[in-house]
């Protein structure tokens, strides 16, 4: 009995022109060896990275490779498949939008190489196998390859490998990287344990990434720690974590020195020298927002929000001590150790025993609950229900208690920055915010809000840098 999968494999095929005689006579003529080499070839991509389903991007009437791909995928390895030009762009985004494969058949370059960046859309970062559809002479590959990996890079498709019709027989591929300098690759399959899609990002590895930070407060600041300069906030954090992930060094090729900002022109020699991985922010000198470093620019607005500690030890004692909390637990004690008592002495009056302590002895007296009310007489006393179910909600409340106070505790130990998210102009000045805006920013941003900007009753105006530069400073101290 036909699989499922084959059914509709025969279906598509004879939609789109048939697998007929043709691909048949193609496959037969291919010979079992390179139909193996073709199954081993996408096993090997399965085995480095699992995918989950397979688009087929391009004519196969164009090139009958391509239908030796879609036959070993349907039939062989089982895997769902979906053909671009059948599904439009939202629908492969929809149904594959996790591990995919794609296998596309490239004829015309500009064209074809855009139509297929579009439909992967937000899935540019997954792997794409590239079949060229145009005879290249061997001379010419070369330049070829270096103006397809261009455009593929234009598009942000990074994990890219293309292949030559002759495959099988030359057994050799092609793809590219972008660090540290734009370069093609070219692999043999032939070679032992070679990775056909490598992960770019452990390329890095033995890198030393070079920054500075721009000084901008909370993206980056320097302070003075048991006498060592520390570049702490946002940026130096979020590149210490990158070099860290990657076993890459962070260093600053200028000395930083607390309260002083090295001059832009110093910047722009140092990437003109390529002494400079990560560029920081250059927007500050320009009058206008033309112009910026790439790909990691910094624009000129900065909200300082203050931090406050909600946890501190004087909130934390005075939760227990709120008269409301302490007269609940108070009463809680109290009908739990009454019930306990009148529980006891019902134990007592069954088996006909007298018990000498009253309710206002077993409050005042230390010893009554471990020597009363604790199990010591239960062989001599008949068991209760009351006492079970007592019992039993005794241990949820006291749990609940617990919880309470842990989380409690938990929160003052970590002292938790909690801020409240503004939402109009009010509560930034309710909640102590500050927003630094340099004159070009601040012109920018007028022209949308309008006299809701030129009216602000707080704004602050600095002239120069040095004053721009303190007050950046005073909240970092803070």
């Amino acid at each position: 009995m036909w699989h499922f999968k084959n059914l509709i494999f025969m279906i598509l095929i004879a939609l789109f022109g048939g697998i007929s005689g043709q691909t048949e006579t193609f496959i037969k003529g291919m010979g079992n060896e390179k139909r193996e080499f073709y199954k081993n070839l996408l096993m090997k991509l399965d085995a480095e990275e699992t995918f989950e389903s397979c688009l087929i991007y391009g004519d196969m009437r164009r090139n009958l490779h391509l239908e030796v791909f879609l036959k070993i995928i349907v039939e062989d390895m089982q895997k769902p498949m979906l053909l671009h030009s059948v599904a439009p762009s939202y629908e492969v985004v929809k149904r594959f939008n996790r591990n995919i494969l794609t296998i596309a058949l490239v004829v015309n370059v500009d064209t074809e190489l855009a139509i297929l960046a579009e439909t992967l859309n937000l899935m540019l970062q997954k792997r794409v196998l590239l079949i060229c559809g145009e005879e290249q002479a061997a001379r010419e590959r070369e330049a070829y390859l270096t103006r397809l990996f261009r455009l593929c890079e234009t598009k942000k498709m990074l994990n890219v490998v293309m292949i030559f019709s002759d495959f099988s027989s030359t057994k050799t591929f092609h793809s590219y990287t972008i660090f540290p300098t734009f370069h093609s690759e070219r692999k043999s399959y032939a070679t032992a344990d070679v990775v056909v899609f490598p992960r770019r990002m452990s390329d890095l590895h033995g890198y030393g990434i070079r920054t500075m930070p721009d000084q901008l407060f909370p993206y980056s600041y320097a302070d003075n720690i048991d006498g060592r300069v520390k570049v702490a906030g946002l940026m130096p954090v979020i590149l210490g974590t990158f070099a860290a992930s990657i076993n890459a060094t962070l260093t600053y090729p200028m000395p930083v020195i607390v309260g002083e900002t090295h001059q832009q022109a110093g910047f722009d020699e140092m990437i003109k020298r390529n002494e400079l991985d990560i560029p920081a922010a250059r927007m500050e000198i320009f009058d206008t927002f033309d112009e910026a470093t790439q790909p990691y620019a910094i624009g000129d607005l900065c909200i300082i929000t203050p931090t406050q500690r909600y946890h501190s030890f004087i909130k934390f004692s005075l939760i227990y001590m709120d008269p409301t909390y302490l007269m609940v637990e108070l009463v809680c004690v109290m009908i739990i150790h009454t019930l306990l008592h009148f529980i006891r002495r019902l134990q007592f009056f069954r088996v006909g025993k007298v018990f000498h302590y009253n309710l206002l002895t077993s409050y005042t007296e230390p010893n009554y609950m471990s020597n009363h009310l604790a199990v010591v007489h239960t062989a001599r006393l008949p068991r209760l229900i009351s006492l079970r179910i007592l019992t039993f909600l005794t241990l949820i409340w006291s749990l609940c208690i617990l919880t309470q106070f842990t989380v409690n505790l938990n929160s003052f130990i970590t002292k938790p920055v909690l801020v409240a998210s503004p939402k109009t102009w009010q509560d930034f000045n309710e909640n102590g915010y500050k927003i630094l805006l340099s004159i070009p920013s601040y012109k920018y941003i007028s022209t949308y809000c309008g006299e809701l900007c030129e009216d602000m009753e707080d704004a602050v105006e600095y002239d120069t840098f040095e004053e721009m530069n303190f007050m950046e400073y005073s909240f970092a101290g803070r």
